[in-house]
């Protein structure tokens, strides 16, 4: 009976540990004229959610307890010295295997250093640049879910330049461009604060500013890959960012880059690149649109531009699907969000990946469009 009541309680306290709290601060990082900037940052205490079914320590003192009780009869016939010798041992080797989901060799690594310094992620929301907010209840499992993963998670407030324009309005084209240009660049201004931000907090929150991502969506995806952009080909905005800061990966779902200068052409180093986007995403072209040396370049054409100069990147295509790829990868396509960070920005791995995604049961549409076609699906409800 007491060896039952104990392995029940064993059990209780690994589920405790695997449901980790995640805790939430809002912080205000900026104010812009009239916009109050503010982020949230959601992180948890301690361990990591791969080491949460038991961390190592907790798991070895219960393991010892529940053999310290079970030796002298399983041992019964053998010399108590002996039993008290071995028995602890054996616990030992089975134990990281019994409570944790990682074998004994990296789970000392992982988990035994609460204080190890933590990689993050910043995300930026979308809404065409003229509505969203950072903390829209879609998006909150996935920020919990890196939490537990051991990652500081941040949702930033950014200006919405587009928030009181009507694009169809806005002639001539040139004028559309431009006022296009300054809402891309008001939105990556902002990124950037944020990141200062975070950079010069990172000792107290326990940030490691040499592990960084930035993920967005939609606009929130352009932004961020039009960061990286600017950073790489040396953009006066990317002055606002620390000395020598780089990115250690950009996650985008359904986003582009504006290039002012005709195709994409990128002058240093690039952070690794996660893209999801649908063919057929009527929001934000899949390749590329162009008009005059102004283009609005997609996954696709950001991919061909980056196996061009051999830099990874991870692309994933979904045949036929439209803008709602701008959301969907938060929660069903965590496992090609979690390989890009354990391969392409953690263990720095050089590759390039592209995969596709069909489905056959859906009816051919339509995956052509012009100029207008996108201003109509981005701000017709406007």
């Amino acid at each position: 009976m007491k060896k039952l009541i104990l392995l029940s309680l064993l059990q209780v306290i690994c589920l405790n540990l695997s449901a980790q709290e995640v805790k939430k601060e809002t912080h205000l990082y900026s104010i812009k004229g009239t916009d109050t900037l503010l982020l949230d940052r959601y992180y948890t205490d301690g361990y990591p959610e791969e080491c949460a079914e038991a961390c190592p320590k907790t798991c070895s003192e219960e393991c010892s307890k529940t053999c310290s009780e079970e030796c002298p009869k399983t041992c019964a016939e053998t010399c108590p010295k002996t039993c008290a010798e071995e028995c602890p041992k054996t616990c030992a080797e089975k134990c990281p295997k019994k409570c944790t989901k990682t074998s004994p060799e990296t789970c000392p690594e992982m988990c035994t250093n609460s204080q190890e310094l933590k990689p993050a992620i910043i995300f930026m929301f979308g809404g065409a640049f003229y509505t969203g907010k950072r903390d829209e209840e879609r998006f909150i499992s996935c920020f919990e879910y890196y939490a537990r993963s051991g990652y500081e998670v941040f949702s930033i407030d950014y200006r919405l330049g587009l928030k009181d324009v009507a694009l169809e309005g806005v002639k001539p084209i040139s004028k559309l461009l431009d006022t296009i240009q300054y809402t891309i660049d008001i939105a990556v201004e902002d990124l950037y604060d944020a990141t200062s931000y975070i950079v010069d907090m990172s000792e107290t929150w326990g940030v490691d500013p040499s592990m960084i991502v930035s993920f967005g969506s939609s606009a929130g995806a352009v932004s961020v890959l039009q960061a990286e952009y600017y950073r790489v080909n040396g953009h006066k905005l990317a002055s606002k960012l620390p000395n020598k800061f780089k990115y250690k990966g950009v996650i985008g779902m359904a986003g582009a880059i504006f290039s002012t200068s005709g195709k994409l052409k990128w002058r240093s180093d690039v952070a690794p690149i996660l893209m999801f986007q649908g063919s057929a995403d009527r929001n934000i072209p899949y390749d590329s649109k162009q008009v005059f040396k102004y283009g609005l370049f997609g996954s696709k054409a950001i991919t061909k531009s980056l196996k061009k100069i051999d830099s990874p990147y991870y692309f994933v295509t979904f045949e036929g699907a439209g803008h709602e790829i701008a959301l969907t990868p938060m929660n069903e396509n965590r496992e090609d969000i979690d390989a890009f960070l354990d391969k392409l920005v953690k263990k720095s791995l050089p590759l390039e990946i592209t995969t596709s995604s069909v489905n056959t049961t859906k009816p051919k549409v339509k995956d052509r469009f012009s100029i207008k076609d996108y201003i109509n699906a981005n701000y017709s409800q406007q």
